[in-house]
């Protein structure tokens, strides 16, 4: 079952948090443990502070809005193709805009991609890729809401 979470004008499918599995990799058991650790720490210094810092914010959050869902079809799409090497370029634009925005589970999961791939281990990058993109909505309804207090 599907549900729907709405942020801004946008909508994501509600997707539970991974759970280890018995048999997991020490490195994948890793990734689950970094995932599961509550919400998606984000650069609120700038909200905190006078109003242009939220406008600042709210106009960084604005332009990762714009351009990271299309980021993400594309390296799904460059996986589907099995061009690792294009959707690893695709990933290194994401990682630079979630450190722009402090977005630190979203750079962690770049991270770990990048050595998955560097592994060989094409399904652990599909799966850290689904986890990327929850990683996303979950940064992107983070930030919004402290924009908005």
């Amino acid at each position: 079952m599907t549900q729907s979470l709405s942020v801004g004008s946008l909508a994501a499918p509600r997707i539970t948090s991974p759970v280890s599995q018995e048999g997991d990799s020490p490195k994948r058991r890793s990734w689950l443990t970094t995932l599961q650790g509550g919400p998606i720490k984000a650069l609120m210094s700038l909200s905190r502070t006078k109003k242009a810092g939220r406008a600042d914010l709210r106009e960084i959050l604005d332009l990762f809005q714009e351009h990271t869902p299309a980021k993400l079809k594309k390296i799904e799409e460059d996986l589907e193709r099995g061009d690792l090497e294009r959707a690893l370029r695709t990933v290194t634009l994401i990682q630079e805009s979630a450190m722009t925005l402090g977005a630190e589970k979203m750079v962690f999961l770049c991270n770990s991609i990048q050595e998955a791939a560097d592994d060989g281990e094409v399904e652990d990058v599909r799966m850290l890729v689904g986890f990327l993109e929850l990683s996303y909505w979950r940064t992107v309804r983070a930030v919004r809401s402290k924009i908005e207090e």
